[in-house]
């Protein structure tokens, strides 16, 4: 399902990214009992061209404005990483309560054709597929791992940190073992995190765990503690230090700050 050039781009449906990375509850043992509102989320990235981005983005905006035109029409957040590298980066989120929420999806290319025509709509696939490289995945909630804030704050946030973890697959249980420490850490901590993970279940490359943390303005992040901090601060030097080192041996990590493109996204009306 991954590293494909696709059509799927934004075949997107149901509600909009509610709650992504928090959940319903407005206490936190409320939102630990009861988990999050989406049990799973469909997550689309792009690497777009540079030298096709004009076109991209205008493939883009047809897209959004089929979709505001159909009585049926699908609803997304997107995001783009704040820095980036030669290509720029789009991730399209769509929740789902269950696995079977995918059957009842609208097709995109149906909602594109009614509203544009079969040879406009083509052209716009074309476009999309000439422009970005598509991967895409299922995420399931992994209850275990996440620490939900009290408040779940916007339903779309203007900003996600996202922490990304590649664990061998022999390594799962060390991995988890090792995340359950950082869990205890930031427990304890007054300006400890929280977040919400997921877990690859369809698609992605090996096990994948991915960390959320909303927050709303860049200003924001001047007053967190680091990571390492607060592990130093439960654990003393050496036991954080050994705990990061461990860490590293059994996962690849990566982060990355997303910011909301509201003109990209396609959210109900209020």
């Amino acid at each position: 399902m991954t590293r494909k050039r696709t059509v799927l781009l934004l075949t997107l449906t149901g509600v909009c990214l509610s709650l992504l990375v928090a959940t319903s509850g407005v206490a936190q043992e409320e939102a630990e009992k009861e988990g999050p509102r989406y049990p799973f989320f469909y997550l689309i990235k792009n690497k777009v061209d540079p030298g096709m981005m004009p076109q991209y983005r205008v493939a883009i905006g047809q897209i959004l404005a089929a979709h505001n035109q159909h009585e049926n029409g699908n609803l997304w957040a997107a995001y783009t990483p704040l820095t980036g590298g030669p290509h720029s980066k789009f991730y399209y989120f769509l929740p789902m309560d269950n696995m079977g929420t995918m059957d009842g999806w609208t097709p995109n290319l149906q909602v594109v054709t009614e509203a544009m025509g079969a040879e406009a709509a083509g052209s716009v696939f074309q476009t999309i597929n000439e422009a970005a490289e598509a991967w895409d995945m299922v995420l399931g909630y992994n209850e275990k791992l996440s620490r939900p804030p009290a408040d779940p704050g916007p339903a779309v946030p203007n900003f996600l940190w996202l922490a990304h973890f590649q664990v061998k697959p022999t390594k799962i249980g060390e991995f988890m073992a090792l995340t359950e420490k950082f869990s205890e850490a930031h427990a304890a901590h007054e300006k400890g995190f929280n977040w919400s993970v997921y877990n690859n279940v369809i698609g992605g490359d090996g096990v994948q765990f991915w960390y959320f943390i909303p927050f709303e303005k860049m200003g924001d992040i001047d007053g967190w503690a680091s990571g390492q901090e607060i592990l130093v601060g439960h654990f003393g030097q050496d036991g954080a230090d050994a705990i990061s080192t461990k860490l590293a041996e059994v996962a690849k990590s990566r982060s990355v700050i997303l910011t909301w493109i509201p003109g990209m996204s396609r959210l109900p009306s209020e």
